[in-house]
């Protein structure tokens, strides 16, 4: 019609005054803020500090559970106090820095729940295998926990230790690694080992590491002396090769 126009909106050039900032990530490190030392307990739900893809990977993004932490990772809360790994899936996996204080042979203790078999799990030691595809044993019921055990070497210092769900069907409260009983048992042996110095001797002195009973023979089995300390004298007896008798051994030693 007649006077009509048409009005045009009015174009403005504004540039935003904001940006859009990425949610702060949390660096890699031990939830309590030390490495789990080793000989020691990892609770299942301390996982490192870190987040998905870095300390932990979780399949989907739903938190069942949702105790304890707030992350993606499914945790459930125990009868009697404490809390536990649960409604986990294939491929998912949790991280666990951990500082191992002396090489040796240690037993890894897991203490789950599993309705049925066919659960498997396994551990990474900094990228590597430790204890490549276990099979968990039924404990007839998600509620009922028990405890089995592997056995690995582990080395002196600290380390990441992963553990990965291969086959789900289970819950995780932790895993307790002990001093294995083989390596306890060399451990005790080595302190009762008794060494001798300096052997040979020039004058006839044998010194031993800790006070000890013994007793020398010539080669033919003759008793020559015996005693109990942690010192033995032969400076009045001939040069020659003795053998002296502790703790059951048998061992050789000169006066040059």
């Amino acid at each position: 019609p007649s006077g009509y126009y048409e009005q045009k909106p009015l174009l403005l050039s504004i540039k935003p005054s904001f940006t859009f900032l990425k949610e702060p990530t949390e660096p890699k490190s031990p939830y309590t803020g030390t490495a789990i030392s080793i000989p020691g307990t990892i609770e299942a739900e301390n996982y490192d500090k870190g987040g998905q893809g870095v300390s932990y990977n979780d399949t989907e993004t739903a938190n069942h559970g949702n105790v304890y932490r707030i992350d993606g990772v499914d945790i459930d809360a125990l009868v009697g106090g404490g809390f536990t790994l649960g409604w986990n899936q294939a491929g998912e996996w949790t991280e666990y820095t951990i500082q191992v204080t002396k090489t040796g042979s240690y037993d890894f203790e897991f203490r789950h729940s599993a309705p049925a078999l066919g659960a498997k799990i396994s551990l990474d030691l900094d990228g590597q295998a430790l204890l490549p595809d276990i099979a968990l044993p039924s404990t007839s019921d998600w509620y009922v926990y028990d405890t089995f055990t592997k056995k690995q070497n582990l080395t002196i210092g600290k380390h990441v230790l992963r553990f990965n769900i291969d086959q789900p069907g289970f819950n995780l409260d932790k895993i307790v690694v002990k001093t294995s009983l083989v390596a306890g048992l060399e451990d005790k042996l080595n302190e009762n080992k008794v060494s001798i110095f300096p052997n040979p001797s020039n004058d006839g002195i044998f010194n031993l590491s800790q006070a000890s009973s013994w007793k020398v023979t010539s080669l033919t089995g003759k008793e020559l002396k015996s005693g109990h300390g942690n010192q033995i004298d032969l400076s009045e007896n001939p040069k020659g090769v003795y053998l002296i008798k502790m703790n059951n051994k048998v061992e050789r030693i000169v006066v040059e």
